[in-house]
């Protein structure tokens, strides 16, 4: 099932190869500043951030504050569609949380790369409770589920794989 994106695809040329990546955005602090840009994935393991870094490095960006997603009402922000030297301010809080952000980074960076993302792993994990309703598979489907990034869409389309009446027993405490 294709999902909907919430990112653009981007390419960069490396040694006379194109390199496929998506772009998702977030806030980079820089001083004082918040500016919202496109944070770039690509394929091969390499993420923009205003620098190049790999997965591990963008974590370390995240807990250093200088990408951060989550900013209160009356931030000043600067827009890259904004003449330089203009800004604006937030009126309302984006509620974006930065761990969710690292795991929206890491499923874009595996299916680029072709491996299983979060949703594919939460599809599989309810297909196999809806078989078998068990404990051990219920168990799975939630840990699935936990995996997903809380980011935009993809909370409500995880949600949608589920029919009439399933939230109820798959997020039941016990069936």
């Amino acid at each position: 099932m294709e999902r909907n994106r919430i990112s653009n695809y981007l390419y960069r040329e490396q040694d006379g190869n194109t390199i496929k990546g998506v772009g998702v955005y977030a806030y980079i602090h820089n001083g004082d500043k918040y500016f919202l840009t496109q944070v770039i994935i690509y394929e091969d393991g390499i993420i923009d951030c205003w620098e190049l870094v790999d997965l591990d490095g963008l974590e370390k960006k995240v807990r250093q504050g200088w990408i951060v997603t989550n900013l209160p009402i009356g931030t000043v922000i600067t827009l890259p569609f904004m003449a330089p030297g203009e800004s604006a301010t937030l009126n309302r809080a984006t509620g974006d949380d930065e761990v969710e952000f690292v795991k929206l980074v890491r499923d874009e960076l595996n299916e680029l790369q072709g491996k299983p993302t979060t949703r594919q792993e939460w599809d599989k994990a309810v297909e196999s409770w809806r078989e078998s309703k068990t404990a051990g598979t219920q168990q799975a489907a939630l840990e699935a589920y936990e995996r997903i990034p809380k980011w935009g869409l993809n909370l409500h389309n995880a949600y949608s794989v589920l029919e009439d009446g399933e939230p109820e027993e798959l997020f039941a405490e016990s069936l």
